[in-house]
């Protein structure tokens, strides 16, 4: 009995000790070897366009409306290229390589986006970026345009759209033929005095609602339904890809 004891002595503070030096290892849910997340506050998409700089190796996670974060990843940049991944949750949008002025579309919950590469920063001393874009897809963004600025020519090409499209247009409860809509649309962007603005920018003062009542626009489609032009517009932009 007393060599049981002894034993047991013995043993006992050696399996505390044991328990106590013994930690769980969290689980690595991130597959690349990386610094943690940066969190951008106050960027919720679909608020595009969106600017950030990101050092190689890191990832950078955006808040998406109504669904999981965006998570972005650039691997090394070397030769003028580096790995781009983008995932959302589990799904895998983007895994390629990307070069300076490149552009990638991908898509979340049916709208589509684009991230630009608008340049590469290859240090001899210090940890390497890239500064990138994303836009949605139809706005015309470059190196010297990050999508602030839409051209004329894509409001241009969305008139000529209405235009050749096959619905009524209601302005303040009357009807209106395609083209009489286009040509408003015509008239009332050339009198805005400020033709250089964004798609969302049209739509949104010009294209959608009366500037004298406020009331809204309205079209009735082939089937006899009624939606808002604000509303009718969005899922011509999205199928059209601007």
């Amino acid at each position: 009995m007393k060599k049981s004891t002894c034993l047991l002595k013995f043993f006992v503070p050696l399996f505390l000790l044991f328990i106590s030096c013994v930690e769980e290892k969290p689980e690595n849910t991130n597959k690349h070897e990386q610094n943690e997340a940066q969190i951008v506050d106050g960027l919720i998409l679909p608020t595009t366009p969106y600017e950030f700089k990101l050092y190689q190796r890191q990832i950078l996670e955006i808040a998406v409306a109504n669904s999981d974060p965006l998570t972005i990843y650039i691997g090394d940049i070397t030769q003028g290229q580096t790995l781009l991944n983008l995932t959302q949750g589990k799904q895998e949008l983007i895994n390629q390589s990307i070069v300076q002025g490149e552009k990638v579309t991908f898509s979340i919950s049916d709208s589509s986006y684009v991230i630009f590469c608008k340049e590469q920063v290859n240090l001899l001393i210090g940890e390497d970026y890239a500064y990138f874009v994303i836009s949605h897809s139809y706005l015309d963004i470059d190196a010297d345009n990050t999508g602030s600025e839409i051209s004329l020519e894509n409001i241009e090409h969305l008139i000529t759209l209405v235009e050749q499209s096959d619905v009524i247009f209601i302005r303040n409860g009357n009807q209106h033929t395609p083209k009489e809509a286009a040509d408003h649309l015509r008239t009332k962007w050339e009198n805005s005095g400020n033709k250089n603005m964004t798609i969302e920018q049209f739509i949104e003062n010009i294209a959608s609602k009366s500037s004298i009542s406020g009331n809204p626009y309205q079209v009735k489609l082939a089937d006899g339904s009624v939606v808002t032009a604000k509303e009718w517009y969005s899922d011509l932009i999205n199928k059209e890809s601007l």
